[in-house]
Order: C-alpha cells, then structure tokens, then sequence
C-alpha cells in the first residue's frame, strides 16, 4: 500500500497547535538552561544532564582504541 492515508483537518490543528507548544517549551527550556549556564560561569562543552540536574563535563575518552590494521597478504 503506497496511498497516502489523510486525517482530518480538525485533528491535523490540533496536531499543529501541539507542535507549537511544544516548540515554544522547548526554546524557552533552552534559553533557561543556557542563562544558567552563564551566570554559573559553565565552562564551553559541559552539558546539562537531566537525571542529575547539574552541568557536567564533557565525557573522556578513557581507553584509547588502537586503529584497525589491514590484515597482512603474507600470512
């Protein structure tokens, strides 16, 4: 089935209106987390974790992983 399945014009609004909002909230949850940022002085690259509710730095790399090698043609 390749057709094109519509819904309805009322249930496309509410749809839009949901999307709005949430748009909204996500800019005004950006713009919040951003001016405490600064005004906590964050260091550039930390980032907000939402299970801690505290900025975080930025994950290390803890074991470097060598290269992969080609496989040599003589063995």
């Amino acid at each position: 089935m390749n057709d094109v399945i519509t819904i309805s014009p009322r249930a496309a609004d509410s749809i839009r209106t949901m999307l709005e909002q949430s748009q909204r909230l996500q800019d005004a949850l950006r713009a919040t987390v951003e001016a405490l940022a600064a005004q906590l002085d964050v260091p550039h690259g930390w980032r907000f974790d939402t299970q801690t509710m505290a900025f975080v730095p930025p994950p290390t790399n803890r074991e470097e992983v060598p290269p992969p090698t080609e496989p040599d043609p003589n063995e």
